[in-house]
């Protein structure tokens, strides 16, 4: 990218699609571990995570670590269910309810009992396909500039965007410091389809940074 991050990640028409007419796709199975551990206790950042940590505070505003998934969605939209959805997800996975705070003078992550999407809603219906594009573009630049604030709330978002009755991108921007590419298909197999089945519990992040620490 000319601004020197990451490119966005389009997904289209190899998605299920979150619609009133209730498409499905195969599942994903995902192993499952015991219960969690209580959230709340702050933990230390993983190798990673510090490099990119350190990254984020050196160059601020440059959008180097942040992350666009951008979902086109030809159907009608039930935006409430979509974002219930997420918010099931966001519950099931304690990577995706991660904060960042300074703890004795060390970088530290707690999981968030709970946490709701941070959702915005955009009508671009009145304006052209080319228009839109453009105005796509410019929007994911503007996004990705504009980057979190990682001392105050988990650092991901979420965007839906109706381009017509049945044209909808939504853009789910996150620091990688939550997760990697790797979880991008698990997570969003469970937000389109719903948790595999078997135990309720998904694996915990939190023994997985405590035992790489």
């Amino acid at each position: 990218d000319p601004d020197g991050g990451p490119w966005p990640l389009f997904i289209s028409d190899h998605l299920p699609l979150f619609s009133r007419h209730g498409l499905n796709c195969p599942r994903m199975m995902v192993p499952h571990a015991a219960p969690n551990p209580s959230p709340g206790e702050p933990f230390p950042l993983t190798a990673m995570q510090r490099a990119m940590l350190a990254d984020a505070l050196l160059h601020p505003g440059r959008g180097n670590d942040i992350e666009q998934v951008v979902l086109t969605l030809p159907e009608e939209i039930d935006s409430q269910s979509l974002r219930s959805a997420w918010a099931a997800t966001l519950a099931r996975h304690d990577a995706l309810r991660l904060t960042f705070a300074w703890t004795d003078g060390e970088p530290s992550q707690q999981v968030q009992p709970t946490a709701e999407p941070a959702w915005a809603e955009l009508d671009w219906s009145d304006t052209s396909d080319a228009t839109a594009d453009s105005r796509l573009d410019q929007w994911l630049r503007e996004d990705r500039r504009r980057g979190f604030d990682l001392g105050n709330g988990t650092p991901q978002r979420h965007t839906l965007i109706r381009r017509g009755p049945t044209d909808f991108v939504l853009v789910w921007t996150f620091h990688h410091l939550l997760l990697d590419g790797r979880a991008i298909p698990v997570v969003l197999q469970e937000v389109f389809e719903g948790p595999p089945a078997g135990p309720l519990d998904a694996p915990s992040f939190v023994r997985y940074a405590q035992a790489a620490a």
